[in-house]
């Protein structure tokens, strides 16, 4: 068992690196529409 310390230090780094990945993954819905409206408008 690890200490209740090491645990939520644990529990807040998987909680960061899901945000930091959210944002990328927004970044690049946010570009794919823009490519597919730019895409449709030719």
């Amino acid at each position: 068992m690890l200490p209740k310390k090491q645990k939520t230090k644990a529990r807040l780094t998987t909680q960061t690196t899901n945000n930091s990945t959210q944002k990328i993954n927004q970044k690049f819905l946010l570009q794919n529409t823009k490519s597919i409206r730019n895409q449709s408008r030719d």
